[in-house]
């Protein structure tokens, strides 16, 4: 398969990856990651170093037409079966005595990005509740305030579905006046749009899993 990636700084692990997973080949997608878990990369590289950046390509590839839709959902799946196994390895810390919850916009279905910053705050000790996909709004928001979570996360890849994160914000913001939760956004919807996260009430927006952890630290150490 000849391709034109759009991103040069891609290495070329994550090339070779994602050409193999593009194939359809799980067995040889999940034989490069664990080999290269084994002799050479850290969990968290081959999340940040591979995993993360292929994906990204994963859409651009789609966007200029190179990919179908069907390709870009096999990837998709190998990679989530790729994370389920590397979860096995992680070094987890102790527990900190954080809560966060983390969950799509409603009508969003991609998840691995949020999957992704759910087992990076999970490695930092956080305890988290990983909610994925298509929750309605009014069961998200049960569920963050059950949890009783200092931060609520949510991703949204697809510019159409911000509406319905607005919603949830908005939901969210009405709820919870006795325990107020800080909201994080992030995903490739909130980067490209116009609606800056101050429009969206959130109290931040993170491009990716490594700065998620960052940020939500950060929202608990801000005041309002």
């Amino acid at each position: 398969m000849s391709l034109r990636f759009t991103d040069v700084s891609l290495s070329g692990l994550a090339r070779e990856y994602l050409e193999v997973s593009l194939s359809g080949s799980r067995r040889e997608a999940f034989d490069l990651i664990l080999k290269a878990a084994r002799t050479s990369m850290t969990v968290r590289e081959l999340y940040l170093d591979v995993i993360q950046p292929s994906q990204r390509e994963l859409g651009a590839l789609w966007e200029t037409g190179q990919i179908t839709v069907a390709q870009e959902h096999v990837v998709t799946a190998i990679t989530q079966s790729v994370i389920s196994q590397l979860y096995s390895q992680f070094p987890f810390g102790s527990r900190n005595g954080l809560r966060a919850l983390i969950a799509c916009a409603p009508g969003e279905l991609h998840e691995l990005g949020a999957r992704m910053v759910a087992d990076f705050l999970e490695l930092e000790g956080w305890d988290v509740v990983f909610l994925g996909a298509s929750t309605p709004i009014p069961d998200v928001i049960r569920a963050v305030m059950d949890h009783k979570s200092h931060v609520f996360g949510i991703s949204a890849t697809l510019a159409f579905n911000l509406p319905a994160a607005m919603q949830l914000i908005s939901g969210m913001r009405e709820k919870s006046e006795s325990h107020r939760t800080k909201i994080v956004v992030g995903g490739r919807a909130f980067g490209l749009s116009q609606r800056m996260p101050g429009q969206l009430t959130a109290d931040g927006y993170s491009p990716d899993a490594e700065d998620a952890v960052r940020l939500f630290q950060e929202c608990l150490l801000s005041k309002g």
